[in-house]
């Protein structure tokens, strides 16, 4: 049973611009993390209940990624994912 919207997942180009663009649109970022064995970075907003994260791909892309990964990383800009709480 789904109880509630936990996070939407974005894609971006510039992780520095995005941080920028989002807190002009007055919403606060409560967290920044790094993940340098898989190469992301995550910014996190709080909307009311609900976490927005933006993704950035600190590696280029490896012709060896799987498919998934592949996808994921062509979405910049879009919403990837949304992850519900059950």
């Amino acid at each position: 049973m789904l109880k509630k919207i936990n996070h939407i997942g974005i894609v971006v180009n510039e992780f520095e611009q995005a941080i920028t663009k989002f807190k002009e649109f007055g919403l606060a970022c409560t967290e920044i993390m790094e993940f340098q064995e898989i190469g992301v970075k995550i910014a996190f907003f709080t909307i009311g209940d609900v976490l927005l994260e933006l993704l950035y791909f600190t590696r280029p892309d490896n012709k060896e990624q799987d498919t998934a990964t592949a996808v994921v990383r062509a979405q910049k800009g879009t919403i990837n994912h949304i992850s519900f709480e059950v």
